[in-house]
C-alpha cells in the first residue's frame, strides 16, 4: 500500500506551456560546380527538413536545422540532371512562464516539421536560388510531480487535507538516431546514369514495451535513371525494402498509445561493377501517450488556527489519441480540366501532402488536406512538368468530441500515373500519423498560512442542519474540526437532515 501511494504521488504531470504553429521562410543561392552541366531550365524541386537541434530555456524554445533540396533541371544539352542544396532554418517559440514557480520542474519541447512549398529559379546558367516555406508545430510542457505543486514546508498534524485522484496523460516525443542500410540493385542495362533518387517510409506496425518500441516498416526507393547508350530513354527503378527496428527511450510501457512516422535523411547512389548501390539513412519520429492516475491536494484547513489557503489552477492533459493509418487514392482527371499538354509521355510522378485541419464528426475524426502531384513529362525529347492538386479526406474512429489540440502527418508513400486519350489516372498509397490531446484544469491547494488560534468552547453541542451543497468535508472545514472526528460522531451520514458537531 505504501509503494502504491508513493508511486501515485510521484506521477508525472505535464502542464502545456506552448502550442504554436510557426511558418518559417528558408532559402539560399547556389553556384553549380564546374563538373555539373549548365542549367537551361528548372523542372522541379523536392525538399526534406531534417529534425532540428533544440535549446530550451525558461522563456523560450529555440530550434535550428537544415533543409535538403534536390533540384531537377534540363541542361543546355537537353538532358535531365539534378544536384543537392542544403539551406539552414531557425526559429523560436515562447514558453508560458505563468507556472515558473513550480519546484523541481523540467521543460520539454518538440516540433513536427513539414514543407508547405518549395521553389527554385535560375538566376544564371550556373546560379540557382531556392526558397521554401516550413511549417513547425511546436509543443511545450512543464513536467512535474504532484509533490511539486504543493508547499514543501512542514504543515503539522492540525492540517486536514482533501485529496483527489484524476486520470492524466503524459505525452512523450522521441526521435531515433539515424539508421543506415545499403541496398544493391542490378539494372537491366549497364552504364546507366543516375539522375536522382527519392524515398519514403511506410510504418506498418509499432508496439510499445518497457522503455523501447518495436517498429515494422517498408522503405520505398525510386531512382530516376537514363540509359542513353542503349535506348536513350529515362526510366524509374523502384524498390520496396522491409525493415524491422527498435527505438529505446525511458518512460514508455506496453499500455502506451503511440503513432510513428519515418523520414529519409539521405540517399547516396553509386555505380560499382555494374551494380547500383543505394546507401540510405532513415529516422523515426514517435508520439506517445501514457495514462496514469494523479493524486493531489484539492483543499485543506487547520483545526487549531484560522487560515488562508492559496489555490492555483493548472492545465492538464486528461485524454487523447495517437494512431497510425493508411488509405488509397484512385483518381481520374480529365486532361482538358488541367490544361494537360498533348502528345506527352509520363516519365515519373511524386506527391507531397499537406494537412489543412482535423475535425470531429460524431464518433470519427476527419483529416482534411490536399496532395500536390508533380508529373515529369517528355515530348519529342523535350521535358516539362505538370502539377495536379487533389483534395484528401481521411476518417478514423474517435470517441473524443472535445479535442483541444490535434495534429497529423500525411505522407505519399507510393504513387503511379497512367494516361489515355482523355484522362490521367493517379493511384497512390498514403500513410497517416495522427495524435491529439484533450486538456482539462485542476485546482490545487498549493499552500496554507496559519493565523490566530481558534477559540472553542469545550462541552458545547452544535447541531448543524444540512443544505444541498454541504458535504462532510465542507461542514468539518466550516467549524474547524477534524473530518474523522465528525464522521465518528455521526455514524450514518447518509439520508440525514443534520450533523452533530
Amino acid at each position: 500500500m505504501e509503494n502504491s501511494e508513493r508511486n501515485i504521488a510521484d506521477t508525472k504531470i505535464c502542464i502545456p506551456v506552448c502550442d504554436k504553429v510557426i511558418s518559417i521562410d528558408s532559402g539560399c543561392e547556389y553556384t553549380l560546380p564546374d563538373y555539373q552541366p549548365e542549367a537551361k531550365r528548372i523542372l522541379y524541386v523536392t525538399a526534406n527538413p531534417a529534425q532540428p537541434a533544440k535549446y530550451i530555456s525558461a522563456s523560450e524554445a529555440e530550434f535550428s536545422g537544415n533543409i535538403d533540396y534536390i533540384i531537377y533541371y534540363v541542361g543546355t544539352d537537353g538532358e535531365i540532371y539534378s544536384f543537392s542544396i542544403i539551406s539552414e532554418y531557425e526559429f523560436d517559440a515562447p514558453i508560458d512562464t505563468a507556472y515558473s514557480d513550480i519546484s523541481d520542474v523540467n521543460i520539454m519541447a518538440h516540433t513536427d516539421l513539414s514543407i508547405e512549398n518549395a521553389t527554385a529559379r535560375l538566376i544564371g546558367p550556373r546560379k540557382v536560388s531556392v526558397k521554401s516555406k516550413l511549417k513547425a508545430c511546436v509543443k511545450g510542457y512543464y513536467v512535474a510531480t504532484a509533490h511539486s505543486l504543493h508547499t514543501n514546508k512542514e504543515l503539522g498534524s492540525s492540517i486536514e487535507k482533501l485529496t483527489e485522484t484524476v486520470s492524466v496523460v503524459s505525452p512523450t516525443h522521441a526521435v531515433s538516431d539515424p539508421i543506415e542500410f545499403s541496398e544493391e540493385i542490378i539494372p537491366e542495362h549497364e552504364n546507366l546514369r543516375i539522375i536522382g533518387a527519392n524515398g519514403s517510409v511506410f510504418v506498418t506496425d509499432s508496439i510499445c514495451h518497457n522503455n523501447k518500441m518495436d517498429i515494422k516498416c517498408e522503405v520505398y526507393l525510386t531512382l530516376l535513371v537514363t540509359d542513353a547508350e542503349n535506348t536513350g530513354k529515362i526510366n524509374t527503378i523502384q524498390r520496396r525494402i522491409p525493415m524491422n527496428t527498435e527505438m529505446e527511450f525511458e518512460g514508455i510501457s506496453p499500455e502506451c498509445k503511440c503513432s510513428v512516422y519515418g523520414t529519409i535523411n539521405d540517399i547516396i547512389i553509386n555505380m560499382l561493377d555494374g551494380k547500383i548501390i543505394c546507401d540510405t539513412s532513415v529516422a523515426f519520429i514517435a508520439n506517445m501517450q501514457k495514462t496514469e492516475m494523479l493524486k493531489y491536494v484539492k483543499d485543506m484547513y487547520s483545526t487549531q488556527n484560522s487560515c488562508d489557503v492559496t489555490y492555483k489552477k493548472y492545465p492538464t492533459i486528461c485524454g487523447g489519441y495517437a494512431t497510425n493509418g493508411n488509405f488509397s487514392m484512385n483518381e481520374r482527371i480529365l486532361k482538358e480540366s488541367i490544361s494537360y499538354p498533348q502528345d506527352t509521355t509520363i516519365i515519373d510522378i511524386f506527391g507531397v501532402a499537406t494537412v489543412d485541419g482535423i475535425e470531429t464528426n460524431k464518433n470519427k475524426a476527419v483529416i482534411n488536406g490536399q496532395v500536390k502531384y508533380t508529373l515529369l513529362l517528355e515530348s519529342d525529347g523535350e521535358y516539362t512538368t505538370n502539377e495536379i492538386i487533389l483534395p484528401i479526406r481521411y476518417e478514423f474512429e474517435n470517441d473524443i468530441s472535445d479535442l483541444t489540440n490535434a495534429h497529423a502527418k500525411v505522407s505519399v508513400i507510393n504513387c503511379k500515373a497512367r494516361q489515355d486519350a482523355e484522362s490521367i489516372s493517379i493511384d497512390a498509397e498514403l500513410a497517416v500519423c495522427s495524435w491529439a490531446e484533450v486538456c482539462n484544469e485542476i485546482t490545487v491547494a498549493s499552500d496554507i498560512s496559519l493565523g490566530e488560534e481558534l477559540s472553542k468552547n469545550k462541552g458545547e453541542l452544535v447541531i448543524y442542519y444540512l443544505r444541498l451543497e454541504d458535504s462532510l468535508w465542507s461542514v468539518a472545514k466550516k467549524f474547524g474540526v477534524s473530518r474523522n472526528v465528525l464522521e465518528a460522531k455521526n455514524n450514518n451520514t447518509e439520508n440525514i437532515d443534520y450533523i452533530i458537531i
